[in-house]
């Protein structure tokens, strides 16, 4: 093999070895937080996304709908989330409603222990 052909393949191998370093790079640049015009969703290390289900963020509690999509201003079983997609905790909700520190809706028959936590929580 002439000296020019094997100039070539050591090319030709560290292009290729460059090439796929890029790629490995790629996914890692891709987590996080990803928008397009439908909403926010969130890319996991590796590559995948939450779907159906809570995921903690930044401490804060954010719910993806079956596409995988951040939801916004709703109700999720008990737990509201806010405008930002995060869970409400120890807060009003803009219906009225209040919820705990864990983020649980107060019910409107509250003991009398519930009462104090909504009574501070309005202070």
């Amino acid at each position: 093999m002439s000296l020019s052909k094997k100039i070539l393949g050591l090319i030709l191998v560290l292009l290729t070895s460059c090439f796929l370093s890029l790629i490995a790079l790629a996914d890692p640049l891709l987590q996080g937080w990803q928008k397009d015009e439908r909403g926010w969703w969130y890319v996991q290390v590796d590559g995948s996304y939450p779907s159906d289900s809570w995921k903690s963020l930044d401490n804060k509690w954010y719910y993806f709908d079956d596409n995988g999509y951040m939801v916004e201003d709703s109700w999720v079983d008990n737990y509201y989330v806010g405008s930002d997609g995060a869970m409400l905790v120890s807060s009003r909700t803009p219906d009225g409603q209040y919820v705990r520190e864990n983020g649980e809706k107060i019910e409107e028959s509250k003991s009398a222990n519930q009462k104090s936590i909504v009574s501070n929580i309005q202070k």
